[in-house]
């Protein structure tokens, strides 16, 4: 047994004999205990440290009072609540079976009828709560368990007393009130005065999920999936399940309505509107295609490294005038030799873009833009380049670089060749470049001043030493370069240990630390994450090796500081500058558009200021919004 378990049994002996561990989420964890006074099997839930010390003991406990009061079919009980050495707890029957979520995991879709059955029984329940003056705040299909059938809603106490004891004081521990998939556009604004009709909104979206077997709007972060609400309809849930009656669907589409008038009034107006409805359908129907979870919506700049080019250089003669603003896609280099420096096929692509990212007169066009147009690329697998050409122009690019790294006894020779989409059979400039693997920072700017110098002439020059300042190790850039790709995959745990690994290797990699803290941001959203003290930890960390950002990035990191400390104005200010001097970063507007949407209403301005922006990200990247 852990410190921690046999302290809580010691803590609370007198009145429970903690037996085990049943499980643990991001608020609290859950042990079955026997109840001394009664004689039953209760469930103990005990705060996570963190949060009950942000909420404050007793006024938590003075919430959770009022939810102990309700009393209803199908509602949860509390039983009890209280402080021990130190945990704050509550404590709740034990439940003979599983959450809707569980059977959702092995059934994917509920028979018609019986999705029906259930949403009644909440919305029975959810009503009977709202008449008491109770908002929930967070249904989702985790939080009503089903018993013999019949559902369950639980975790009544904690939702309301986190609204009314936690304030902003819960950013600071990791969790936010609410599960974005499910929550209401009010509530994602950051509206606390909640009323029925938010409820009412995330229960449409549970039944929505019931019937086509996932949620009506979905990204692997709140901020995607929050977006996607504000921007965008909702889907119809009969495209994902032809057998869904018309009537079922209009009573979704009117409790997913964006604006809490034209939803429900009540709960049991939504039950009522299901009452009429009946089928024939007793079996899940077809399983929906799972929808795609495209590449990742943060692409960041990334790494740069300091350069000394060994080699030769050509020039293609006559070649074209390239006018100021046009823009370049560099794909992922064809790499072959060790399998140890396959990170670097999109790596290079990563390097030589941030590189060329700082020129004032060339638009580079997102690495992560390029991966979704092209797919993930085999490392040696070649890109022909009228196939690149194509695909440069549907970018909306003209120019673009196409390269290869080979290795042979521990040395790199990098090839590398620019391109104009009006000419993709003869390139505009090729470099040629050799250098030891431990000289892998000598293959990147001096190769972007070279292949750029007959468009852009001496301006090109400037490019040159700008990633200098990024890191020197070659461990910590490569485990950076990773950590890019992973994100891009959507994989945010992986890439979270690895930009750890980065700052490891290179404590002051500040790049590194500015997106640890943006990812873990994103991650807060999430009840698994249990590492909320990276972003208060790493933007510290960012802020002062700031001087080694460059200027673009620092103004992200002192606006997205900003953000997090809750100053609107400044943020906006910073996130509008960047977008002054770089007015296609798409990163920069969507977190302007964060911004607008959660702290325009405490500055006396409406929250969906935010919704041109987030339009604007969606027509120019419609996968933006999807992934992270």
């Amino acid at each position: 047994m852990t410190d921690t378990f046999d302290r809580l049994k010691s803590a609370l002996a007198e009145r429970y004999t903690v037996e085990r561990e049943l499980g643990a989420g991001g608020m609290a964890t859950v042990y079955l205990a026997e109840d001394l006074r009664h004689h039953r099997k209760v469930a103990v839930k005990v705060l996570r440290p963190e949060l009950a010390a942000a909420l404050g003991t007793e006024r938590f406990l003075h919430e959770i009072e009022v939810a102990a009061r309700l009393s209803h079919p199908h509602i949860l009980a509390l039983y009890d609540s209280g402080e021990a050495d130190g945990y704050v707890y509550y404590v709740m029957p034990v439940v003979e079976g599983e959450s809707l979520r569980d059977q959702l995991n092995h059934e994917h879709q509920l028979p018609i009828d019986e999705a029906i059955r259930l949403t009644q029984q909440i919305a029975s329940a959810l009503d009977y709560a709202h008449r008491q003056g109770v908002i929930h705040r967070d249904i989702k299909p985790e939080n009503v368990l089903l018993h013999e059938g019949e559902a369950m809603v639980t975790d009544f106490g904690i939702a309301l007393a986190l609204s009314e004891a936690g304030g902003t004081r819960l950013t600071e521990t990791g969790v936010s009130l609410g599960t974005p998939t499910y929550m209401s556009p009010e509530q994602s604004m950051g509206e606390r005065e909640l009323d029925a009709r938010s409820d009412i909104y995330a229960m449409g979206c549970v039944l929505y999920e019931m019937l086509a077997g996932e949620p009506p709007f979905t990204g692997p972060t709140a901020q995607a999936i929050i977006a996607k609400r504000l921007s965008e309809p909702v889907p119809h849930v009969s495209t994902m399940r032809e057998t869904v009656p018309p009537t079922v669907e209009a009573a979704i589409n009117k409790a997913l309505a964006r604006a809490p008038a034209d939803r429900f009034s009540s709960a049991s107006d939504f039950g009522d509107a299901l009452t009429s409805v009946t089928t024939g359908d007793t079996k899940p129907g077809p399983l929906p295609t799972k929808r795609t979870r495209p590449s990742t919506i943060w692409k960041w700049v990334t790494a740069g490294a300091a350069v000394v080019i060994l080699g030769t250089v050509w020039f293609a003669r006559g070649g074209p005038v390239v006018p100021a603003g046009t823009a370049l896609a560099v794909f992922p280099f064809t790499v072959r030799g060790s399998p140890d420096l396959a990170y670097l096929s999109q790596g290079m692509m990563d390097l030589l873009s941030r590189s060329l990212d700082v020129m004032e007169d060339l638009r580079i066009v997102d690495p992560g833009t390029v991966i979704r147009s092209i797919g993930v690329k085999a490392p040696g697998q070649a890109i022909d380049p009228a196939t690149a050409a194509s695909q440069t122009i549907d970018m909306g690019a003209q120019l673009f670089v196409l390269g290869r790294l080979t290795e042979s006894a521990g040395e790199l020779r990098l090839f590398a060749s620019l391109y104009d989409t009006s000419m993709p059979g003869t390139p505009v400039a090729v470099a040629d470049a050799a250098a030891s693997v431990s000289e892998l920072f000598n293959l990147v700017n001096r190769l972007s001043a070279d292949l750029l110098l007959p468009q852009f002439g001496a301006a090109s020059n400037r490019a040159v030493g700008t990633a200098a300042r990024t890191t020197e190790s070659p461990a910590a850039l490569r485990a950076f370069l990773t950590a890019e790709q992973a994100i891009r995959a959507s994989d945010y745990d992986s890439a979270i240990a690895r930009l750890q690994r980065a700052v490891a290797e290179d404590t002051t990699f500040a790049l590194a630390y500015f997106r640890m803290a943006v990812v873990a941001g994103l991650m807060e959203f999430d009840p698994l994450f249990a590492t909320a003290g990276l972003v208060p930890n790493a933007l510290p960390r960012a802020l002062a090796l700031a001087d080694q950002l460059g200027e673009r990035e620092r103004g992200l990191l002192e606006a997205y500081t900003a953000y997090r400390r809750g100053d609107g104005d400044m943020a906006e200010a910073g996130f509008r500058r960047v977008l002054r001097d770089h007015p296609d970063d798409l990163e920069a507007r969507f977190l302007l558009a964060q911004v607008l949407m959660r702290q325009n209403p405490p500055r006396g301005r409406p929250a969906l200021e935010a919704k041109e922006h987030f339009e604007h990200v969606l027509s120019q990247d419609p996968d933006f919004i999807c992934p992270i």
